[in-house]
């Protein structure tokens, strides 16, 4: 086991018949602890020299429409946490990003690779454990990048446009003007004023705090199978 890995928080479940783990993890947390093996990541990436590619090529397209559909959500999310002292210039982001009814994703699937099947191998304990009582949830150590994605790589590819995003805009006080998620109607590469710079910081703290993918995770699939 990746003894840089992290204990997570989870439910044993099944699934017709095999052991999964279900969990929550943050936008980021997402972001950094799962892989996707499609083949231009196993060929270019020196860390996953010798995995398998069970994916189909990434949709780029694809992929920034659920990141500006994640945008929105987190828009919207962040508006509610300023309740009454909501601005004009935040309520015109939200209006020119879009403001569904009701926005949600699907859970996405993954695989840890590296334990045996059924994950009878992973470090797993009730997290009443350290208080000598039984509560039925436990806590299983996962490894840096083991979480390889089944079913959602468009979603966290997404993820990964959303933070780049909101990383240059709190970072640099402007609009990447390339981006494929939003650049605001009349904009022409000017400083954005300090209410505006604190709204996307306010989005990007409930990305690292607040907003979360339920991720079910199989345990040891093998190529064919995943």
């Amino acid at each position: 086991m990746d003894s840089s890995g992290r204990w997570q928080q989870v439910l044993i479940g099944d699934n017709i018949g095999r052991r999964t783990l279900k969990f929550s993890l943050s936008l980021k947390d997402f972001i950094d602890g799962s892989a996707i093996g499609i083949r231009h990541n196993i060929e270019n990436i020196e860390a996953f020299s010798g995995e398998f590619h069970a994916q189909r090529n990434l949709d780029t397209n694809h992929a920034a429409g659920l990141g500006r559909y994640t945008l929105m959500r987190l828009g919207r999310a962040a508006i509610k946490s300023y309740g009454t002292d909501t601005t004009e210039q935040m309520l015109e982001i939200r209006n020119q990003l879009g403001d569904p009814a009701y926005v949600s994703l699907q859970p996405v699937v993954c695989n840890i690779r590296t334990c045996v099947p059924e994950g009878l191998d992973l470090q797993i304990r009730d997290v009443g454990d350290s208080r000598g009582i039984k509560t039925g949830a436990y806590e299983v150590l996962i490894g840096q990048k083991q979480q390889w994605v089944v079913d959602g790589q468009h979603r966290k590819a997404g993820f990964e446009k959303v933070w780049d995003f909101l990383k240059r805009v709190t970072q640099t006080h402007k609009y990447p003007m390339k981006s494929t998620l939003f650049v605001p109607s009349n904009y022409t590469n000017e400083l954005i004023d300090h209410t505006t710079h604190a709204f996307w910081s306010r989005i990007m703290e409930i990305a690292l705090t607040k907003a979360a993918i339920s991720v079910e995770c199989h345990l040891g699939l093998k190529e064919d199978e995943e």
